[in-house]
């Protein structure tokens, strides 16, 4: 849509059309969200339980509100997107999903934030 107004292209107005109003490209974007959330967290187990070395900062790359964002962002696109019954999944899809994530992750009631278990032991992991 930016594209479109700042080089008087019309031909990206479809495609921002398309992003927005496709149940495709939704789902496209849950499967990209959840690969950067598994990419995120590989990569600060990784570096957490990797062999020290002198001079080794463990330090935290991830900045945990980010990534609390990221999964609220995930579960409430997933649940949206699944609920409308307009994509070719099965009926029993999204409370399967559900039923995993809510094993890796708590909802807080006062604020309806989705957290990473692990989310509150980042800073201790990197020891």
């Amino acid at each position: 849509m930016v594209k479109s107004l700042m080089s008087k292209h019309q031909s990206y107005v479809v495609e921002a059309w398309y992003m927005l109003h496709s149940v495709a490209s939704e789902l496209e974007y849950v499967c990209s969200l959840n690969r950067t959330l598994q990419r995120l967290i590989n990569e600060e187990l990784s570096r957490t339980f990797r062999p020290v070395k002198e001079d080794d900062e463990r330090t935290s790359l991830l900045d945990v509100t980010i990534l609390n964002t990221m999964v609220t962002a995930y579960c409430d696109k997933l649940e949206r997107v699944l609920s409308r019954g307009t994509a070719f999944a099965p009926s029993r899809l999204l409370a399967h999903l559900q039923g995993k994530l809510r094993l890796v992750t708590y909802t807080d009631a006062a604020t309806r934030t989705t957290s990473l278990h692990i989310s509150s032991d980042v800073s201790s992991l990197a020891l």
